[in-house]
């Protein structure tokens, strides 16, 4: 699967058209991608911390470039910021809960799991709670990729 075009361009065993088939729901894609040059992201993988490319970005979700595949509707908790570091002193960075929905060859799609309307009012968030999606764009505007 290419992260430009998400066109599937491999050969795939039975096994993966059994599980696209059974997941398989209409275009899930509701917003513009973006590339992002320069984000990673983090998650918890019982060794070292190690950071993963994020090969693109969207106010609803992301593809990750990775070798891992989890099986669809898998949460984790991850921070996806900036890779070459701070920007005013500070690295540009977010905290969210992410379910997987598809993957390729090359990685994983997820979507963001959104908090609620009543959340939306606090800005601070919490680990391992959703994110509104206000959060999101603003950090996608942090890295200038809005």
């Amino acid at each position: 699967m290419s992260t430009a075009n998400y066109e599937i361009e491999e050969k795939v065993s039975l096994k993966v058209k059994l599980l696209r088939w059974l997941f398989s729901d209409a275009d899930r894609r509701r917003a513009d991608r973006h590339l992002s040059p320069g984000l990673v992201a983090f998650f918890f993988t019982g060794g070292a911390p190690h950071s993963y490319k994020v090969g693109t970005i969207s106010v609803t979700g992301f593809f990750l470039i990775t070798k891992e595949r989890w099986v669809p509707e898998t949460r984790l908790q991850m921070t996806i910021q900036k890779a070459d570091g701070a920007q005013n002193g500070k690295t540009p960075s977010i905290s969210v809960v992410a379910e997987v929905v598809c993957w390729g060859s090359d990685g994983v799609g997820f979507k963001f799991v959104i908090s609620g309307p009543d959340d939306s009012v606090r800005r601070d968030v919490l680990p391992g709670e959703p994110v509104s999606k206000e959060a999101i764009k603003r950090f996608l505007q942090q890295v200038e990729l809005t």
